[in-house]
């Protein structure tokens, strides 16, 4: 397969950059227990990839905005104080970063997750440094999908899409990369189930192998 030139690398943050399962069932378990008094039983693992508030909703179906509302609350109260300190970085994800960022290729964040539990997290693990810019679900208002992410992205930070890769796990990073002409990356150690795509990584170090360096 033919190498890519790439100036740019965008990559999701849950399932892509970190593991944080652990962190987001414990911030919901206990978020549920606090909105409905009741034990959720439930692993959430399949569910991550969209907001906290459609994950609850994907759970349990939800009709209730109070109830909602009240739960995410709960959640980012958990969740940003001490949950995000459950997050792992994937194994080779910290020398893939410090390579790319070597050779001058720009990182960025884009990220269904919000901006501020996001920085705390690459804050906390010590990559920080590294992110030439955050795309979070909640940098602006008028985001209705990531596909409207990454064409915020492309555009901002005025990014040849055909010199920049999307890096994810799941079908919605596939689909956003898609709407945008980006060369797609599956990282199939994370939290999808893809099948059948062009280029798959099972850890993070292989994404070099589609990269011109």
């Amino acid at each position: 397969m033919k190498l890519l030139n790439v100036d740019a690398v965008l990559l999701d943050f849950d399932g892509t950059v970190i593991d944080s399962y652990p962190g987001i069932q414990q911030a919901f378990d206990e978020a549920y227990f606090l909105t409905y008094s009741v034990a959720n039983e439930l692993s959430i693992q399949s569910f991550i990839g969209p907001p906290i508030d459609r994950i609850l909703v994907n759970v349990n179906n939800e009709t209730s905005a109070e109830k909602v509302a009240l739960f995410v609350t709960f959640f980012k109260n958990r969740y940003d104080t001490e949950c995000y300190k459950s997050s792992v970085l994937y194994d080779g994800l910290k020398e893939l970063l410090q390579q790319l960022f070597e050779k001058g290729i720009k990182l960025f964040i884009v990220t269904n997750k919000r901006e501020k539990a996001t920085r705390l997290i690459t804050n906390y693990l010590e990559i920080d440094h590294f992110f030439s810019g955050y795309y979070c679900s909640d940098s602006k208002e008028n985001y209705t999908s990531k596909s409207d992410i990454v064409k915020d992205v492309l555009e901002v930070e005025k990014l040849d899409s055909s010199k920049s890769m999307l890096v994810g796990d799941t079908e919605q990073d596939q689909i956003s990369a898609q709407h945008n002409n980006i060369p797609f990356v599956y990282a199939a150690y994370g939290y999808g189930n893809l099948q059948k795509i062009e280029r798959t990584v099972q850890t993070p170090l292989e994404i070099l192998n589609f990269i011109e360096l």
